[in-house]
């Protein structure tokens, strides 16, 4: 025991130095996004409603909470001077370490030996496209993790709950307030979850409370939130950019949007599989049928990989995990030594990645597993009960 905490202690500093070293190195036109998003809101600017000139690309296409907690960051270098590239990404080392504690909690809940504690954090914390996508580059997407691994640990709404609050809406608002992807997890609640309606509910009221000042013009929120990926014509890492050179890009652009029809379809067939697996399958799933897939969409499904590689004895997850963090980690705006993303040249990466999701994908459908949790949060191993939906609720009283 004594050694396999001092290994977990070994990982988490090693890995706080690594980032530590590449936080001052760089960041991706993303990270100016954030950095310009907070200005206008100290300044008292809907910046939904009217763009900032100096905001690369379109709009600021997520709901509003990560510019929320960057706001006091901007403040403080707007005071004192200091690098917002140091600053900035204070909420975004916060998020690494939110999922790396979440990972541990899940892990020992289940009473996993703690050599597999060791493994699956470090799967996520040591992951060289996580330290690329957070610490480097500068996005959030493990902070929005981290607060849906906090929902999904502290299970759905109890009877005893009120109907407009939970602690599992709260954790799922939060997340879905940050960025929208977390929302892909619903059906697996909707389809298996006792009191989904109290999960929903709560998380469309912390939602619309967040969103609140910003919804008051809701064409304009609405547009950058929900609709602005859909005018996109097929992009970066997706199979779709070889339609780029079959038809115009206004019927790339319909097709993107009628393939995501078969997105939805699949999430709620892979409701049947239990919740670990459906998370890491439904942000999987999202890989395939979107025209747009940037490499810090590969990010999501990395937590729930890990879970499954250390506890599940199947290779194909570990074969999931290891092509998101190779593909991820050298094709990508700053790292490209097979040519850049969303070129010809590498279309056979954006190839082989869809066609290895699929046939996961296709593979976890197969095996036909009925729903279950375990605990809290997923398979924790042989040794662990599996409950249905209705044993677990029974047991949570």
């Amino acid at each position: 025991m004594r050694r396999a905490c001092t290994s977990l202690t070994g990982v988490l500093v090693i890995g706080a130095i690594v980032r530590l070293a590449l936080v001052p190195l760089w960041h991706g036109m993303d990270f100016d996004v954030w950095r310009i998003a907070s200005r206008e809101l100290l300044r008292g600017h809907n910046f939904y409603a009217h763009k900032p000139h100096d905001l690369p690309g379109g709009p600021y296409a997520y709901p509003p909470l990560f510019v929320y907690l960057e706001a006091p960051f901007r403040f403080v270098m707007n005071v004192t001077g200091l690098s917002f590239r140091l600053l900035g990404k204070i909420p975004i080392l916060a998020g690494d370490a939110l999922v790396a504690w979440a990972l541990v909690r899940w892990a020992r809940r289940n009473e996993l030996p703690e050599e597999r504690v060791v493994a699956v954090v470090a799967l996520w914390w040591l992951n060289p496209l996580v330290l690329y996508n957070g610490a480097f580059y500068g996005r959030f997407d493990c902070l929005v993790l981290g607060l849906l691994l906090c929902a999904l640990l502290t299970g759905p709404p109890t009877d005893t709950d009120s109907r407009w609050y939970s602690r599992s809406a709260a954790w799922f608002g939060a997340a879905i307030a940050a960025k929208t992807f977390p929302a892909f997890i619903l059906p697996w609640f909707w389809r298996n979850g006792r009191n989904r309606s109290k999960l929903l509910t709560g998380i469309v009221v912390f939602v619309g409370a967040i969103s609140l000042p910003f919804a008051l013009a809701p064409g304009a929120f609405v547009q950058a939130t929900v609709l602005y990926d859909t005018a996109k014509a097929p992009t970066n890492l997706s199979w779709q950019i070889v339609l780029r050179h079959v038809f115009d890009t206004d019927t790339n652009r319909a097709i993107g949007t009628f393939v995501l029809i078969g997105f939805i379809v699949t999430l709620f067939k892979l409701t049947r599989l239990d919740l670990t697996e459906y998370c890491a399958a439904a942000f999987c799933a999202f890989v395939v049928f979107s025209k747009v897939v940037n490499e810090q969409y590969l990010v999501w499904a990395l937590p729930f990989l890990a879970m499954l590689v250390v506890t599940r004895p199947e290779r194909p997850h570990r074969w999931m995990l290891g092509l998101y963090t190779i593909v991820g980690t050298i094709v990508n705006p700053s790292i490209h030594p097979l040519g850049y993303q969303g070129h010809m040249q590498t279309l056979w990466i954006n190839l082989v990645l869809s066609v290895a999701t699929g046939v996961y994908l296709g593979w976890q459908l197969r095996r036909h597993r009925r729903p279950e949790w375990v605990i809290d949060l997923g398979p924790a191993g042989d040794d662990i009960v599996h409950l249905t939906p209705d044993e677990y609720h029974a047991l949570r009283g």
